[in-house]
């Protein structure tokens, strides 16, 4: 990663949060050991998305060990900085230099993989829109708003959607994409649940689904933001959800802020770690 890249990311994050304590007017720090719980669920996380790679890059004729595809793919989090994570396919270099595994052949797989992230996200962040309007906004035509509001979206990124189709038709591997969606969805869900278990921790109550609903809802648009890392548009989403759900405005500033360091900037931290501990390997 390019060192301009980095202090541009850098300036962006202190703007960011920057901003963020500056309208929460005081922030709620959490302990050390809530700190601690969701770094293990996070790595967690990456553990369950590290099988996915090896299943995906096994299909494709890529045999890795295990440990090997954990190294791999935690060396990939040094780019969830990059717009919409693109920086990712350079992971491709880092199989070539270790395995000989072509730029294009692991390439593809990168991209598999985003694509399944997205499903995940389709899948958690419609399923959880209905409970939250049942739960929280209790009116039929709010729910009915929140559908068309899909709708319209599934039209507007409707091209999208036939990549995704062709992509995955590619695999022609119907148990394939059946085990790669279970463990995209249940791995992102160990997220949704962090800022759930962040809130109750901190002294107040939101239901799984309104929490699980808040983190998916802010990725999509931090991914569709195409700024490094999604900052600022998933902060602000994440926050504003979490104050319509009744969350006070220290807590949920507090709560965003620490599961995005427990995510993101966790992620980018070991990952930067592993990809030159590899490279110095190999060198």
């Amino acid at each position: 990663m390019k060192k301009n890249s980095l202090i541009y990311v850098a300036l962006i994050s202190m703007v960011v949060y920057g901003i963020m304590i500056l309208f929460s007017e005081k922030l709620i720090f959490p302990s050390v050991w809530l700190v601690i719980l969701l770094c293990v669920l996070t790595f967690f996380d990456y553990i369950l998305k590290s099988i996915r790679w090896k299943i995906l890059l096994n299909h494709y004729g890529m045999k890795i060990s295990f440990l090997e595809s954990i190294k791999t793919y935690v060396a990939g989090l040094m780019f969830v900085i990059t717009p919409g994570k693109v920086g990712s396919v350079i992971k491709a270099e880092l199989m070539n230099k270790r395995h000989g595994f072509t730029h294009k052949k692991v390439g593809f797989v990168v991209v598999v993989e985003r694509l399944f992230d997205i499903i995940a996200h389709i899948i958690i962040g419609g399923t959880m829109a209905f409970f939250v309007a049942q739960q929280y906004l209790k009116s039929m035509w709010l729910i009915f708003g929140i559908i068309l509001i899909g709708l319209i979206g599934l039209y507007f990124f409707r091209n999208k959607f036939k990549f995704i189709k062709d992509e995955l038709g590619k695999l022609k591997d119907t148990k394939l994409i059946i085990i790669t969606t279970i463990l995209s969805v249940i791995s992102w869900m160990i997220e949704d649940i962090e800022i759930w278990i962040a809130v109750l921790c901190l002294g107040e109550f939101i239901t799984l689904p309104q929490a699980a609903f808040a983190f998916s809802a802010s990725l999509v648009l931090g991914n569709l933001s195409m700024i490094p890392g999604g900052l600022g548009a998933t902060e602000a989403t994440s926050t504003g959800l979490l104050l319509l759900f009744s969350i006070s405005n220290e807590l949920a500033t507090s709560v965003t802020m620490l599961t995005r360091f427990t995510t993101l900037w966790f992620g980018f931290i070991i990952g930067t770690i592993t990809w030159f501990l590899t490279y110095k390997q190999i060198n």
